[in-house]
């Protein structure tokens, strides 16, 4: 009597194919999590600065805006000077003389 299954018997040459291709994904994988951590570590490393050169650019910046501050008060001097001179000219000059 012979009993026949429907389902497809599994042979030790097709579980060994298997289990290599899922192996060969699994080394895959491995090597592109690999090659992320490098990146990773990478990215990390360029980011990281020291103690000392992040005081020095904190000076850095400090001296720039009052460089700039200054440069800014300078303008607005002379801007005021300039609104000045317009209203003593503005001042002098009679638009309609009085005549006696």
């Amino acid at each position: 009597m012979s009993h026949r299954t429907s389902t497809m018997a599994i042979s030790p040459k097709s579980l060994k194919k298997e289990i290599y291709a899922e192996y060969l994904l699994a080394l895959n994988e491995i090597e592109i999590l690999k090659t992320e951590i490098e990146l990773m570590n990478d990215l990390k490393k360029s980011e990281l600065i020291s103690t000392v050169q992040f005081r020095n650019d904190g000076i850095s910046r400090r001296k720039t805006a009052i460089k700039e501050f200054n440069l800014l008060v300078e303008d607005l001097n002379w801007l005021r000077n300039q609104i000045q001179k317009g209203m003593n000219k503005v001042r002098s000059v009679e638009l309609f003389p009085i005549t006696k």
